[in-house]
């Protein structure tokens, strides 16, 4: 059986539009994919008068699930939680010989 023009004409526009429309959620779900929800989340630990504190030991506490992730400064006083999730972070501290 052969199509005439005019369902050729169709079945051609069909499928572009198809392709156009499987192009486009393709692309979509990768530029999706690329949101991530997690940061790095550093900083520098100091003491009241404004000294960097050398091996205090931070944790970093999730206030939406409780989760806590724990990590010491190094030499120069930076702390790094990699892949940190929550934006609602408490950070409290904690070194020999200074109170909290």
């Amino acid at each position: 059986m052969q199509l005439s023009y005019s369902a050729r004409a169709f079945v051609r526009s069909f499928l572009k539009h198809i392709s156009w429309l499987l192009f486009t959620i393709g692309i979509t779900s990768i530029v999706c994919m690329a949101q991530i929800d997690r940061a790095a989340l550093t900083g520098t630990v100091t003491d009241p008068t404004g000294a960097m504190v050398q091996h205090a030991e931070v944790q970093a506490v999730d206030l939406a699930t409780g989760l806590k992730s724990e990590a010491q400064t190094n030499s120069k006083a930076c702390i790094c939680f990699r892949a940190w999730r929550s934006a609602h972070t408490r950070l409290p501290s904690r070194t020999r010989g200074l109170a909290r």
